[in-house]
């Protein structure tokens, strides 16, 4: 079961109501995102007519903050009502990660949010609103069911004597280590135990773990053991899937 409507699902049906896309689009450009392609088109989905908003961006490798996405918005050339909204937004969804992960709001790091595509599509459609004239938006309550999603949070693996002996408290502590030596402040982590037997010293972390495009940031460090299960921290690697 899905729930909700994504950033560019709202974009295809405010365009699908009338808004002018060419209108929409110089104004969008003032965020300064110079190398973006940005498309609408007809499809037909399950027999029903509708438009499709369609956005490419140039790869990007570093997660933006709070901040330098506020510091977008306000210098663009957007009215104060559609920067406003945008911004509130950000921050409400700020104050979520905040509050999960126990960082200020200055501090959570937006990935798939906080990418050029998410803040086209979430300023965007604030701005097709004000172009339409909607001051008003109301929805049902979601009906909430269950899934998966694929993000891409940093991932260290680790090899231990017995995976299983690595209590949930040392675990916690690896994370709040890996936020507070490697700049992780915010950010949801992937941590994988191992089984020391899998993975020679020698062996390339792809070779033997099953994870592709593996890039080695930790530095060689002293064991630690815990519960029985000793950690070799200077073989943590941190993985881009």
């Amino acid at each position: 079961m899905q729930t909700g409507i994504s950033g560019d699902m709202i974009l295809g049906a405010l365009f699908d109501l009338g808004l002018d896309f060419k209108d929409w689009d110089k104004n969008i450009r003032s965020l300064g995102f110079t190398e973006m392609d940005l498309q609408i088109k007809k499809v037909l989905k399950n027999g029903i007519a509708a438009t499709k908003f369609d956005s490419t961006f140039p790869p990007e490798t570093k997660a933006r903050h709070l901040p330098e996405i506020e510091k977008i918005i306000k210098e663009s050339h957007l009215s104060q009502n559609v920067k406003g909204q945008a911004c509130q937004i950000f921050n409400r969804l700020a104050e979520v990660e905040a509050k999960i992960h126990g960082v200020e709001k200055s501090h959570v790091h937006f990935h798939e949010v906080g990418a050029a595509d998410a803040i086209v599509d979430i300023v965007g459609a604030c701005l097709g609103f004000e172009m339409l004239g909607v001051e008003n938006l109301f929805t049902t309550a979601f009906p909430f069911g269950q899934g998966t999603v694929k993000t891409d949070p940093p991932t260290f693996v680790f090899f231990v004597n017995d995976p299983e002996l690595v209590h949930f408290s040392y675990r916690r502590f690896l994370e709040n280590q890996l936020r507070e030596n490697f700049g992780f402040a915010g950010t949801a982590l992937r941590l994988i135990f191992r089984s020391s037997r899998e993975a020679p010293e020698t062996d390339p972390v792809g070779a033997r773990s099953g994870i592709s495009r593996a890039q080695v940031v930790a530095t060689r460090a002293a064991s630690t053991t815990k519960a029985g299960a000793t950690v070799r921290r200077g073989e943590a690697r941190s993985v881009g899937t």
